[in-house]
């Protein structure tokens, strides 16, 4: 309603501060009362904006309660030598691991240069991959059985790239699997090649096309030619598992038993260490904690949304709403009922540990939690995955589309924007007074404003009638 300045011509009050405060006389009471239960509406939509959010942190808690049992833990007792991890496949066991020896990755150094740019020749290189056929009483290489997973490729050396250097930035830009760096030991500069993979497949041979004998054969390590020094030989890994030698080209080692990663550290000296794969319990603790937590969170939530004070006889936000008593309903049913079709010893949270409390939260037994997943720790799972289950479900029908806390919000949301409705009504009908009461102000003001001149005019009139003394002169 906009604000009216103006004072009345013919009674001089301020016509406008009277409009408005007749107007605000009528308008106010009901505007107080709209603002009041569009107030209370909002509390109540925010307090359910707090209790989905509840839910949905128990929601997230179920989901990993509904993923447990599958873990596994392993342990090796000299993590220096030997690290184990193991997945869901892996099976509950124990197993003695020997570690003879570690793989190795080929490595070769070129003859000595005086400088990097100096000109090592032209040509082209092929570098491949195998194992090599070596013979460590005449110290001669016969020949290699090539790697079908890493075929062969070919560096073209010209001018542009024929020094050391240019040799080593070719190698790396073909990103083929072999590292080169130039390395100083003293005596002059050696192009170091080394294989970006361990094990005896991936042993690098590098045959050679020389132009015209510009000295790129130097560079030639394969059944014809080892002009290059082998630094490091290729080998692969050793070890021995319950007794059962293998092999691996990495000194990571997958497969060898299921589910179960090895990492080889260091040789063992011919001690086995033992390696243990249990069922992965605490994992399982730490879900039903979590559910537990989250639980007892929410129970606090839902007591403060609806408490109700009886001395002082005032409610909480929801008290006494029925779609919170049906959801607090829902999840205590969810909690208490048995799980078919899964242990014979547990069929129920209360056998595993889980009960609850006079203020209806959880509390956990660890004692009794520890000895029901040692009895049987598949069926304490299968029971959580079914409790989980049906909480789950549980609460999609809470806070999905069309449920019952959807349904209780959009009620709560059309009341708050009929109230709006309401006030653009009122703010109409204040316009419609404010125009009337103008008007029938401004019509008084102008009666006002014509008595005042008539007034004025009767007493002008009046002043010049002649007076008594001046009657009886004119008689004289």
């Amino acid at each position: 309603m906009p604000a009216i300045t103006s004072v009345g011509v013919g009674s001089g009050l301020d016509i406008g501060g009277l409009v408005e405060q007749l107007v605000a006389a009528e308008i106010q009471p009901t505007a107080s009362r709209l603002d009041a239960k569009e107030s209370k509406l909002q509390a109540k939509l925010s307090a359910f904006g707090t209790l989905k959010g509840a839910l949905s942190s128990l929601q997230d808690a179920l989901k990993g309660l509904g993923d447990t049992g599958a873990g596994r833990t392993a342990s090796s007792r000299n993590s220096e030598v030997l690290t184990v991890s193991a997945d869901t496949s892996a099976v509950v066991g124990g197993y003695n691991i020997q570690v003879s020896q570690l793989a190795e990755a080929h490595a070769l150094a070129s003859r000595a240069y005086a400088s990097p740019s100096d000109v090592v020749g032209t040509g082209t290189l092929t570098i491949g991959f195998g194992a090599t056929d070596y013979d460590p009483q005449t110290d001669t290489y016969n020949g290699f059985t090539p790697n079908p997973d890493r075929p062969p490729q070919t560096v073209t050396i010209d001018a542009t790239n024929n020094t050391l250097d240019g040799v080593r930035e070719a190698i790396n830009g073909a990103h083929m699997g072999v590292n080169a760096a130039i390395v100083n030991d003293g005596t002059g500069y050696r192009l170091l090649l080394s294989s970006a993979e361990t094990g005896l497949a991936n042993a690098i041979q590098i045959g050679v096309s020389d132009d015209a004998g510009s000295g790129l054969a130097d560079l030639a390590f394969d059944a014809t030619a080892t002009n290059l020094e082998q630094t490091v030989a290729a080998q692969d890994a050793q070890l021995v598992i319950n007794g059962l030698a293998v092999t691996s080209a990495s000194n990571t080692v997958d497969g060898a038993i299921q589910g179960i990663t090895l990492g080889l550290k260091d040789s063992s000296g011919g001690d086995a260490i033992r390696v243990d794969v249990d069922l992965d319990k605490g994992a399982v603790r730490s879900a039903l904690e979590g559910f537990i937590k989250e639980y007892n969170a929410l129970v606090d939530q839902m007591k403060a949304l609806t408490n109700y004070d009886p001395e002082a006889q005032t409610g909480s936000v929801l008290s006494g709403d029925g779609a919170v008593r049906s959801v607090a309903s829902q999840l205590r049913g969810g909690l208490i009922g048995g799980v078919d079709g899964v242990s014979e010893l547990y069929q129920y949270l209360v056998d595993i540990g889980v009960t609850t409390d006079s203020s209806g939260k959880l509390t956990l037994d660890s004692g009794g939690f520890d000895d029901a997943l040692g009895a049987d720790y598949e069926g304490v799972v299968e029971l959580l995955h079914g409790v989980a289950g049906r909480l789950d479900d549980s609460l999609a029908g809470m806070l999905e589309t069309g449920g019952i806390l959807q349904a209780r919000t959009d009620g709560l949301q059309a009341r708050i924007e009929d109230i709006g409705d309401r006030r653009t009504t009122l703010d109409r009908r204040a316009e419609a007074l404010q125009s009337r009461y103008l008007e029938q102000f401004n019509a008084l003001d102008t009666l006002l404003s014509q008595l005042q001149s008539t007034s004025n005019f009767l007493a002008q009139q009046l002043a010049n009638l002649p007076t008594p003394a001046q009657l009886n002169r004119s008689d004289g």
